[in-house]
């Protein structure tokens, strides 16, 4: 009940908080995913028919509001869905781990760092994962596997919207599976690595299958080098030094000092030789906030700063 009514209250803040037309019609970054989507529904394919940076799934979300609303309504109640489930992760997640109080001050604190509007699935992509694999180590020994398959559906799934970001998540929970498992029993590592590793690929590859089908078999490594081309050109073309803002480098050196502790006592402490789910979640943590932050890096301001921050 607790867990529904966050949801409920970030979702009315959220309504309340939507931006108007007059956004849709200056926001270059949130147009340029909209104009995809419409393409979409034009017949057009992400990455095939049309160069995106991003994963599919991001285009194709957009293209799936503007057909249920016919309108920017469904754009908006899309990423006011979006946000209210990440605020709502944060609390459960802190809950568990913490208290309820604790929960609740974490969804308050990520509901005024909000990040970008249309950027619900970067803030989405770690605190899926990071519930997944927090079920996964609270899990008993015979629903481990059953949390493994759904990170592994949670990272494919990821992949489709960032590539960059569902790569290096599917790294992290592959090194968190050796990690834990590599000590107590080789054979169970294995089976672990193999149940995560067939529920992630399984949305990339029904893509790849997808556009074989309807693009020929080179359309698979057209859409990958495309991606990967594009994703350097951008970051190259973009790519910002830190404005000589004071609050500014506080900001990415506060960011810096978390992750670097934080990493540092979950390795210290999931090193013992039973070590406790709540020390081996913070390691996990830590490794997700690693595995984003390079989003904040090659353009180093606010905006990019808070797209980051929710591991």
């Amino acid at each position: 009940m607790a867990t529904a009514a966050v949801l409920g209250v970030f979702l009315g803040l959220l309504l309340l908080k939507a931006p108007g037309v007059e956004y849709f019609l200056t926001s270059r970054d949130h147009g340029y995913q909209l104009a995809i989507g419409g393409q979409v529904l034009l017949g057009k394919i992400p990455g095939l028919d049309v160069v995106t940076v991003y994963g599919p799934m991001a285009m194709l979300t957009s293209a799936l509001g503007l057909r249920l609303s016919g309108s920017l309504l469904g754009e908006t109640l899309l990423c006011v869905g979006g946000y209210a489930l990440c605020f709502t992760l944060l609390y459960t997640l802190t809950r568990r781990e913490w208290s309820r109080w604790a929960g609740l001050a974490s969804a308050a604190v990520g509901y005024v760092l909000m990040a970008r509007f249309y950027k619900w699935y970067v803030w989405l992509i770690p605190l899926a994962t990071l519930w997944a694999i927090q079920g996964w180590l609270y899990a008993s020994e015979d629903r481990k596997r059953r949390w493994l398959a759904t990170t592994g559906l949670i990272v494919g799934l990821s992949w489709l919207y960032r590539l960059d970001m569902g790569t290096f998540a599917g790294v992290v929970v592959a090194a968190m599976i050796a990690f834990v498992e590599f000590r107590r029993d080789r054979r169970i590592l294995i089976q672990s690595l193999a149940t995560f590793l067939t529920a992630a690929a399984c949305f990339p590859i029904a893509w790849l299958l997808y556009l074989a089908a309807v693009g020929g078999i080179s359309a698979p490594w057209t859409f990958l080098s495309s991606s990967f081309h594009g994703a350097l050109v951008v970051s190259r073309g973009m790519a910002a030094p830190m404005p000589p803002l004071p609050a500014i480098a506080v900001g990415y050196a506060s960011a810096a000092v978390v992750l670097g502790v934080a990493f540092a006592a979950a390795l210290t402490l999931s090193w013992k030789s039973e070590p406790s789910p709540r020390a081996l979640f913070m390691l996990a943590s830590a490794l997700i906030g690693l595995a984003v932050v390079h989003q904040a890096m090659h353009r180093r301001d606010p905006a990019h700063l808070l797209q980051v921050i929710p591991p």
